[in-house]
């Protein structure tokens, strides 16, 4: 069973696990949701196409998850103090496997950039951190960093202008699936 809440007016649910992933509407509220893979208490609603209010952004967004609907296992818009706006993405990635990515507008001298980025896990052990560095294509398009809190991040960072809906879709799966790999080799399963 899957339990879980409405953001909006709190309602609870259980429901069988193979209705995972489907949507629907709250029966007491009205909004859109969608059925987590797992229980939990945040459950996300999908708003009336209105996530960015950069316009274009908004527009690849919501193109995004048209045409990746599948794939998504929740969402969850944020704000923070400042008015910057990020997406919280899980997606499915291979098998029952799942991936958290982050999507972010940032603007640098009036020219604006999506920034998108996934947490690979926490390092705890010498051992980790030496395959973590030898899994690393040189090649690659991502950034791969290890913040104060000693979590190993995949990251991009694209110019947004200029950026159509299929580069954008592909920004964000790509992501996905490439620290999904990094997750898998690093630690062996999905880390929480």
């Amino acid at each position: 069973m899957i339990t879980f809440s409405c953001s909006s007016c709190r309602e609870k649910f259980s429901v069988d696990d193979n209705m995972s992933g489907q949507m629907g509407k709250c029966p007491h509220c009205g909004n859109m949701m969608r059925v987590p893979t797992r229980s939990t208490n945040i459950f996300q609603i999908f708003q009336k196409d209105t996530y960015f209010s950069d316009k274009h952004l908004n527009s690849l967004y919501v193109g995004f998850l048209k045409a990746n609907e599948n794939l998504i296992v929740s969402q969850n818009l944020e704000n923070e103090t400042n008015g910057q706006q990020f997406v919280v993405l899980e997606l499915r990635t291979t098998g029952r496997r799942t991936q958290i990515i982050v999507v972010n507008r940032y603007e640098v001298k009036n020219t604006a950039f999506l920034a998108i980025a996934s947490r690979i896990g926490e390092i705890q052990y010498n051992e980790t951190a030496v395959k973590a560095l030898r899994s690393v294509n040189l090649m690659t398009m991502f950034t791969i960093s290890l913040n104060n809190d000693n979590e190993l991040w995949v990251s991009n960072l694209r110019l947004l202008s200029n950026m159509t809906q299929l580069e954008f879709n592909h920004a964000i799966t790509d992501i996905a699936t490439f620290a999904d790999a990094m997750e898998k080799d690093i630690f062996g399963s999905d880390t929480e």
